[in-house]
């Protein structure tokens, strides 16, 4: 660490982070300071929106007439018809939700300090105080396609993990679910420079070691008066 407080060693690992993001696709993001105020929307790849409306609008019509072919055919077809109407309940949302989607995934509210996560109909706010983001990685199926893309030459996907550490349930997104790299990559330096500004991880982390450190003092206090109690 040198004379201004900043650790070289996480600064370097920062640096191989962000050169190992960008060296597919030459883009370079640089985010200097966080704004006081304004919203930076993140909204979402606009491919994977056509698709979920082109899938909803061909499946619902064929499963709503097959749910009226089931209905006019007696009460013995009956014990099928959850197999038409679940998926039609999830159809639905989903069709809704990609006008949702356009306008952002995720949203960042310099005003009022929070991170906005959207998923399907919630809005999830997270608050700069409780919020931390780090790199996320695929799971045993996604390893085996980013295998499969990097062997036809595609890019492979980037995971970004946006957390409330108040919270059980964390929040991932990637460069495809994102309108491009360049968005996902702004997201991720801004999400990391709001964490490094806020520490909020790092201030959990005290907190739980003084609990900690309590707890061994308690303890401690409490051996010693039995002892003296013997």
């Amino acid at each position: 660490m040198d004379e201004t407080g900043i650790d070289n060693n996480q600064v370097y690992e920062d640096t191989q982070i962000q050169n190992e993001l960008t060296s597919d696709d030459k883009i370079s993001v640089t985010v200097a300071e966080l704004p006081d105020s304004g919203v930076h929307c993140f909204p979402a790849n606009p491919k994977q929106v056509l698709v979920r409306r082109i899938v909803t609008i061909v499946l619902l019509p064929i499963l709503i007439a097959g749910l009226i072919l089931l209905l006019t055919q007696g009460s013995g077809y009956y014990v099928l018809l959850p197999l038409l109407i679940i998926p039609i309940i999830i159809c639905v949302p989903v069709f809704i939700q990609t006008f949702l989607i356009t306008k952002y995934r995720v949203a960042i509210d310099y005003s009022n300090k929070k991170v906005i996560l959207r998923y399907m109909f919630r809005l999830l706010p997270i608050d700069f105080e409780s919020f931390d983001a780090r790199l996320g990685e695929p799971d045993q199926v996604e390893r085996m396609l980013v295998r499969a893309k990097s062997m036809v030459g595609k890019n492979q996907r980037m995971y970004l993990i946006l957390d409330d550490i108040n919270s059980d349930a964390c929040y991932q997104t990637t460069s495809d679910d994102l309108a491009s790299v360049s968005d996902f990559l702004t997201l991720k330096e801004e999400t990391f420079l709001i964490s490094q500004k806020y520490r909020a991880n790092d201030r959990k982390a005290e907190i739980e070691k003084e609990d900690l450190a309590d707890d061994a003092i308690s303890k401690l206090v409490n051996d010693v008066l039995e002892e003296n109690k013997k």
